[in-house]
């Protein structure tokens, strides 16, 4: 099991303001809308296009596009059901919104939970929720689910097996709080 690097810093936040440290990271890349659907806090959006070209830009070699749309959940107490009712409702929001095509590459789905707690049974639910779509074989790219989230009274740390690389941006949350607390007192 993961912890976070300072957890004694993040257990005096309560999960609204853990976000608020978190959003800067997505901020310079993300378009961020802070009156999302339900039961979410925020949501991101990214898309990305690549076009490769042969001496000119008249002679296209290739084209495509990538994108993702994130979650972010804050909740007092995280329980299995909610984290897979709440997975479910951002996999399918998402899905909703992409569309496919000979240029697609992919368009990942990422949900970001932060809680007071967590249920004891949620640290094994996390790792098993998997989801993900190809279209047309792959041809027109492919969709995957990520997740990851934060226990901010203990500092543990839950994925599945693609949210293990968001773990970085997870410790971002106490990074940011310790230089709060720090400058807040006088401190460099």
């Amino acid at each position: 099991m993961k912890f976070v690097k300072d957890k004694d810093i993040i257990s005096c936040l309560e999960p609204e303001e853990a976000l608020k440290n978190l959003l800067p990271s997505y901020e310079s890349y993300y378009s961020i809308d802070t009156n999302p659907l339900k039961p979410f806090s925020a949501t991101a959006f990214f898309s990305s296009n690549n076009t490769q070209y042969f001496l000119v830009k008249s002679a296209q070699i290739s084209q495509s596009t990538s994108s993702e749309y994130v979650y972010f959940l804050c909740t007092q107490n995280l329980t299995t059901d909610y984290l897979c009712e709440c997975a479910q409702t951002a996999w399918n929001n998402a899905l909703a919104k992409i569309k496919p095509s000979s240029g697609h590459r992919n368009s990942d789905v990422t949900l970001i939970v932060i809680a007071k707690t967590f249920n004891p049974e949620v640290l094994k639910t996390a790792r098993k929720i998997k989801m993900s779509k190809s279209y047309r074989f792959s041809l027109w790219g492919w969709s995957s689910f990520r997740l990851a989230g934060v226990e901010l009274t203990s500092g543990k740390l839950i994925h599945n097996r693609l949210g293990a690389s968001l773990l970085k941006i997870m410790n971002n949350i106490c990074s940011k709080q310790k230089l709060i607390n720090i400058n807040s007192v006088g401190g460099k």
